[in-house]
């Protein structure tokens, strides 16, 4: 139950992508996807970075504490773990999926989306398009790895949601002009 659009939380993203730029990555690692160091322009990632991998510091700080679940970390888009949390904290989803995700009533997106992005030091339509990246980005790792977990994933057909998720929030969430 924690509010995870909080400043801290917010501010992850901007801890990670700095700490994650600078990893001494081995020219020959081995990743799900590739084997190697981050090209040019791109950073380690988590590749999975949502509410479920925080460990979160015992009240009354409510702080995260730590991330988990590195098994799909990888070099890519620096902003791919931003976009992702954003996805699944904002959230970029209907009610109903919202409320499986842990949502019991509807959250007030807007609100939580300018949250997020002045924690992340972005513009909020800047937090949104990343946002529907990783959903895009999300989809075709599902629909084109063929190693674990992708196949497992493509059969309980989560990149239908992600396309789901990306057609209700290029649909739906608008932001008012700034």
């Amino acid at each position: 139950d924690r509010d995870v659009t909080g400043v801290q939380t917010c501010a992850l993203p901007i801890s990670l992508r700095t700490a994650l730029s600078t990893f001494p990555c081995p020219p020959d690692a081995l990743w799900h996807s590739r084997t190697g160091a981050p090209l040019p322009g791109e950073s380690m990632q988590h590749g999975d970075l949502g509410p479920w991998n925080l460990l979160w510091a015992p009240p009354p700080s409510a702080t995260v504490a730590g991330i988990i679940d590195w098994d799909l970390a990888e070099p890519g888009d620096p902003y791919y773990d931003t976009g992702f949390l954003a996805w699944f904290t904002v959230p970029f989803m209907d009610d109903t999926r919202a409320a499986t995700r842990g949502f019991p009533a509807s959250p007030d997106r807007i609100s939580r989306l300018h949250a997020f992005a002045r924690g992340a030091a972005l513009a909020p339509a800047h937090v949104l398009q990343l946002g529907l990246a990783a959903q895009n980005e999300f989809a075709s790792r599902v629909t084109t790895r063929p190693t674990e977990p992708w196949p497992t994933l493509r059969r309980l057909a989560t990149h239908d949601a992600a396309r789901a998720d990306t057609f209700w929030t290029r649909t739906t969430l608008t932001l008012p002009p700034p």
